[in-house]
């Protein structure tokens, strides 16, 4: 999304605004290893304030993944590897027109998730970590005033986080 085009077709038109980095929170449930690694499901949900041929928009970005982490290292700090596969939208606020009429604009697809991290283990329960992810793919489907499949709307980005971690012994 680069601020100045848009996508359309099918009877209305979806902008695609430049977007600002944001903050928001994330939500995970998943399995944990004494050694570090961990395979989970979680939830991201950020808001970003942007841009589209100089109009200021808000945009929601939610995704939905499943993400692997191995440990590296024996110590209390060990790097990570982070792994995963992710399904992200972004809803533009009042994104849509179909000349008449304005409604939001949610683009949706699927991602790879590829980065690295640090973890830091305080006590066996508690464990901090600081991840960057780089996410690569597309979204391919608008819903707006009108809905349909899009190509070539790139989906790509960093999301970085710092996380507390607590492990519920077994």
């Amino acid at each position: 999304m680069d601020g100045s085009t848009f996508v359309g077709g099918g009877g209305s038109a979806e902008i695609m605004p430049d977007q600002q980095d944001g903050s928001g929170s994330k939500i995970s449930i998943g399995s944990y290893t004494r050694s570090g690694g961990s395979f989970s499901f979680n939830i991201v949900s950020t808001d970003h304030d942007g841009q589209w041929a100089g109009i200021p928009t808000k945009s929601e970005y939610r995704s939905f993944n499943f993400d692997g982490k191995a440990a590296f290292g024996k110590s209390k700090l060990k790097g990570l590897a982070i792994f995963g596969l992710g399904f992200s939208s972004v809803k533009v606020i009042n994104g849509s027109t179909d000349g008449f009429n304005v409604a939001n604009a949610k683009f949706k697809g699927m991602d790879f998730r590829l980065g690295a991290g640090l973890s830091f283990t305080f006590t066996d329960n508690l464990i901090l970590e600081f991840n960057a992810v780089k996410r690569i793919g597309d979204y391919n489907r608008v819903d707006g005033i009108v809905s349909g499949d899009v190509s070539d709307v790139d989906g790509e980005g960093v999301t970085t986080s710092i996380e507390l971690i607590f492990v519920f012994d077994d």
